[in-house]
């Protein structure tokens, strides 16, 4: 059995729904009240978390039930978990305002222990009927979701919670827990071979010295990103800012994979005895450097290539021209 990306990607959004309304409304509340009557603070965030606690619960107790049904598994309906309690709730929103007195982190605090309710739902129901649970990243997920992810699928056992919660929920995250009740249940999309091994290609030893490397890959990337974008959005500006060689010093610094031209009479010369450069970007975008030697359009470009604009060219002051005929004077 498969549980389609469109059937996931539902449950996760109104999971967040559900969390993130709840922190909307702990925001407004320090907003409108502030923090000098601290009691009713408490009584507040107590009461969001047990409302829309309930809701996340019983949105866990749907899916649980749903994947159950179609995998044909003997099992009683899903129970919801406890909400987290009223000490928990004035422990977290008490540590928070010591971290911030301004109080701005106090809504993560409700929206953590919401999503905590639905998460505790999944693994006690998990642990109850010895299936299998795995923890599903989504979006930018963060080193330790994707080390938990990295994991796959595992049999639900009493190591499984810690104490009576599950272990790292944190808040403003899609990653979220799912059960199977045999090995041949998948959500579509989901790779947990492919994590296992990006894992474990990572530098380090220990699970901590791997979460740094992860980091340091999701900056790169963030890097690299950010520049598409300005690439894409504003080409002639990148290219006029900077020489051809320190462009390539900035794509390697960002963890592009920056090569010799692959064709003509400058194939496989590096830029430093002479030659052109090229590094793919997005799948199916690239930037190419090409010298002055062997040019067939009146000296050095830089070209680049992607599905959303074409193929566009650009002298080196950042003057776009048409590069589909040889020598065409700029536009």
């Amino acid at each position: 059995m498969q549980i389609t990306e469109k059937a996931w990607n539902n449950y996760i959004k109104k999971l967040s729904a559900v969390c993130n309304e709840a922190g909307a409304k702990m925001k407004a509340f320090v907003a409108k009240y502030g923090l000098s009557n601290q009691d009713a603070l408490l009584r507040y965030a107590m009461r969001l978390v047990q409302q829309y606690g309930e809701g996340s619960a019983a949105l866990a107790c749907e899916m649980y039930d749903e994947i159950a049904a179609l995998s044909g598994a003997d099992v009683p309906p899903a129970e919801p978990a406890e909400v987290a309690s009223q000490h928990e709730v004035a422990k977290g929103v008490i540590g928070s305002l010591k971290q911030s007195p301004s109080g701005n982190l106090i809504d993560t605090v409700v929206n953590r222990l919401v999503k905590r309710a639905g998460a505790d739902t999944t693994l006690k129901n998990a642990v109850r009927d010895q299936c299998e649970f795995a923890w599903i990243p989504s979006g930018d997920t963060c080193s330790f979701c994707f080390m938990l992810a990295s994991a796959g699928w595992r049999k639900a056992g009493p190591k499984t919670l810690s104490g009576d919660h599950a272990e790292h929920i944190h808040a403003h995250c899609d990653c979220q827990y799912c059960v199977r009740f045999d090995s041949k249940t998948e959500i579509k999309g989901h790779n947990p071979k492919a994590l296992k091994a990006e894992w474990d290609s990572l530098t380090g030893k220990t699970s901590e010295e791997k979460r740094r490397a992860y980091r340091q890959k999701m900056e790169l990337k963030k890097r690299q990103d950010e520049f598409i974008i300005e690439l894409e959005g504003n080409s002639s500006e990148v290219f006029k800012k900077q020489a051809p060689g320190g462009l390539k010093e900035n794509l390697e610094k960002m963890g592009f994979d920056v090569k010799p031209l692959g064709r003509g009479g400058l194939k496989g010369v590096t830029f430093e005895e002479g030659g052109g450069y090229k590094t793919d970007y997005g799948g199916n975008g690239y930037i190419q450097y090409h010298p002055s030697e062997g040019s067939h359009h009146d000296g050095a470009y830089y070209k680049i290539s992607n599905a959303k604009q074409g193929k566009r060219w650009f002298r080196l002051n950042g003057d776009e021209f048409d590069g589909r005929k040889r020598g065409r004077k700029e536009i």
